[in-house]
């Protein structure tokens, strides 16, 4: 897979370019490669960090002429995010549920 993305965020602002770096990052096919260039300060942190939490590898860094460049090769999907875990006020109320159908109470319909 020798395809490779660019993505100039010249001139944008913080924390745009990150979420254009990480929508494009998202949208890339594994071992495909984003060419990245940016201006703002906070670039030399924050997409080293990205490529590494999104499951990319930074091939390449640098800064010249007042820009970063960066050149990121995508190496895996990152595991989707897990599902929420029920809040205590939710537990309690399938708790008290279950209790209630044991008793043989009738219970509302909930909604989902």
């Amino acid at each position: 897979m020798d395809r490779e993305a660019r993505l100039d965020a010249s001139g944008v602002e913080c924390p745009r370019h990150v979420l254009l770096c990480k929508a494009r990052l998202h949208h890339m096919e594994v071992g495909e490669d984003l060419h990245f260039v940016g201006t703002e300060r906070g670039c030399a942190l924050e997409i080293p960090r990205l490529a590494q939490v999104s499951g990319a590898e930074l091939l390449e860094e640098r800064r010249a002429d007042g820009r970063f460049y960066f050149r990121i090769r995508k190496r895996y999907h990152p595991r989707p995010p897990s599902r929420p875990r029920a809040t205590a006020l939710v537990r309690l109320k399938r708790r008290l549920m279950g209790w209630r159908r044991r008793r043989g109470a009738s219970v509302p319909a909930c909604p989902a």
